[in-house]
């Protein structure tokens, strides 16, 4: 397995791979009105094309196949009582192809962006994610991420529910 960084020719593999991904877990519980907007406002290739211009999406490639990603970006929201400062950063999200899951690639992911300059100088590292998705929590709180607050889950302008944020000090 291959981790490096995105490049453009990468875009429509990480796309597809968001899309299928977030559509097999949590597609059950929008409507399609609902899945079909996210897709498109956060797992498109015009989404990810932005992405990579403003925070930095590494890969992950199995046999030269995309298999993975994780998204790094500056933390996008605020919680309550926490001191986000300029030079956090979030992992917005690291998704696994539901084939290749179980198998390292997410670890694997999150090692390389702990390596990375733009997590290994940042003070605090953020992520969010849904209270009910435990296989995920669970892998955060090896990482030593902790639950400080909660973030607005908010589909075409409607709050649908809220994601546990958790964040653990970089260094």
């Amino acid at each position: 397995m291959i981790i490096r960084e995105a490049i453009e020719g990468d875009i429509p593999a990480i796309s597809d791979v968001a899309r299928r991904t977030y559509a097999e877990t949590f597609g059950d519980g929008l409507t399609t009105e609902q899945l079909t907007s996210v897709l498109k406002s956060t797992r498109s290739e015009t989404y990810f094309k932005t992405a990579m211009d403003r925070g930095m999406i590494l890969v992950a490639l199995d046999n030269s196949q995309l298999v993975g990603y994780i998204q790094i970006s500056d933390v996008g929201y605020r919680v309550e009582g926490v001191d986000v400062s300029e030079c956090d950063q979030a992992i917005h999200s690291i998704y696994v192809d539901s084939d290749h899951q179980g198998r390292g690639v997410g670890r694997a992911l999150m090692d390389a962006a702990f390596k990375h300059p733009r997590i290994r100088e940042a003070e605090k590292v953020f992520i969010d994610v849904y209270e009910e998705n435990t296989r995920a929590l669970e892998f955060y709180k090896r990482y030593g991420f902790k639950s400080v607050g909660k973030v607005d889950v908010v589909i075409d302008g409607q709050v649908i529910g809220y994601d546990l944020v958790l964040m653990r000090h970089s260094v």
